[in-house]
């Protein structure tokens, strides 16, 4: 059976053949916006991220510049049109796990975005956290994986499409979620960088190919 390490092995020899180059990030979040970072994890799975999911995410945050935190965002949900804020979204499933996610992070008492990153760096709030996450409809592992690297956790770690189609094309047969997350961490570990800045790296690597 192959192994992880045995995985990292090829995934290393795949990057230093392409010349992949993996940076080292700042570790800050990707929104300092609860609204953006909840609407970025909600609306984002299976969509191109350049072209459609972000710059819907930056017209929410710039329409709603008071839903920077949880009480300002569910104050909006409460009068205002989420779908209109993202550029007239036609996806009712989509924007529905907005504000499940927003009750989510009330019933946590996480109000801004640094506040999300403590309790998912901390082991205790960490596990009950991401376990209501997904509770939300249509809200898988990879989109709860999704919210470590959206609040620039160095661990964080999320297994798309891109990923796999880098794997494969390293020559990696499994490409199963916990197994790929688990080469990447193994390789990562072997080079000394932090496991979100190789993912980020895979990912701007195989993003050419998905969105155009």
């Amino acid at each position: 059976m192959t192994t992880a390490t045995d995985d990292a092995a090829k995934l290393l020899t795949f990057i230093d053949e392409q010349r992949i180059a993996v940076e080292t990030s700042s570790g800050a979040p990707a929104w300092n916006h609860m609204g953006a970072v909840l609407a970025d994890a909600a609306i984002q799975p299976l969509r191109l991220y350049r072209s459609w999911v972000k710059p819907r995410v930056v017209a929410l945050r710039n329409d709603w510049p008071d839903a920077a935190t949880t009480e300002g965002l569910q104050a909006r949900l409460a009068t205002d049109d989420v779908a209109a804020a993202l550029k007239n979204l036609d996806s009712p499933r989509r924007t529905a796990k907005i504000p499940a996610l927003a009750q989510v992070m009330a019933d946590h008492n996480i109000d801004t975005v640094a506040e999300l990153r403590t309790q998912l760096a901390d082991p205790d709030t960490r596990t009950p956290l991401r376990r209501d996450i997904r509770k939300v409809r249509d809200v898988g592992p990879k989109t709860v994986d999704y919210f470590d690297r959206l609040a620039g956790l160095p661990e964080g770690v999320a297994i798309d499409s891109r990923l796999r189609a880098v794997a494969a094309a390293a020559g990696i047969e499994n490409t199963g979620y916990d197994h790929l997350a688990a080469v990447i961490r193994a390789a990562a570990k072997q080079r000394g960088w932090a496991p979100a800045d190789l993912d980020a790296a895979l990912w701007r690597y195989g993003q050419p190919a998905f969105d155009k």
